[in-house]
């Protein structure tokens, strides 16, 4: 999971702990990711509840699950920037077919979570950021395109494309970051058989033509 809290101080590393610690619990029993999301909902609406900003707490966050058995890619997306996929040298944005609303929204708006799909082999990399990088904006206040500089070193080795991301973004932001900024990067090492079977009701598989 990455996710990004509303505001900052100590009211946003609250919550921020909130959804850690549910994260952490619920992962290990949770069914599947529509039931995982379903328990982070309820748990910051349950923190959102006691606090004295309950409107102004939420909370976007990005779900994936890489089953070793396969070479498949789950996705489930509450209002958050969409990951980048990084197979054979090529980038591509996986955006979520039908997006949810950040967490303690749902209940405003609706609280149906959709399952997206898509092939992720031997070599293949994910690239999970929050909006920080994305909003990066250079002296011609033009936004950073994750993307296209990532592009430039898809194919480096497995320990480098955070590190050459964060300096990437420094450099374009002249060192001056309006936003904190976090970036993960996943990468299938091993080559299992490919096990993949037609998506379940309520998921999509994002194909390479999307």
């Amino acid at each position: 999971m990455i996710g990004d809290v509303r505001g900052k101080g100590l009211p946003a590393v609250e919550a921020a702990a909130v959804m850690m610690g549910a994260f952490r619990e619920a992962a290990h029993d949770a069914p599947g990711l529509p039931a995982l999301a379903a328990r982070l909902e309820t748990s910051i609406r349950r923190y959102a509840a006691q606090a004295s900003d309950v409107e102004e707490c939420f909370a976007t966050g990005l779900l994936a699950e890489m089953p070793e058995n396969g070479t498949v890619l789950r996705l489930l997306s509450c209002g958050h920037p969409p990951p980048l996929l990084l197979s054979g040298g090529t980038v591509r944005e996986l955006e979520a077919t039908a997006p949810s609303p950040p967490f303690n929204l749902a209940a405003l708006l609706h609280d149906e979570y959709h399952v997206d799909m898509a092939p992720f082999g031997a070599g293949d990399s994910l690239v999970l950021y929050t909006d920080g990088v994305s909003e990066a904006r250079n002296r011609d206040d033009v936004f950073y395109s994750v993307a296209e500089h990532i592009g430039t070193f898809a194919t480096a080795a497995p320990d480098e494309p955070v590190d050459r991301l964060g300096a990437d973004l420094l450099a374009y932001a002249c060192d001056e970051l309006n936003d904190d900024a976090a970036a993960l990067v996943l990468r299938r090492t091993s080559s299992e058989r490919d096990t993949r079977v037609r998506p379940p009701d309520g998921q999509t598989e994002l194909r390479p033509d999307h």
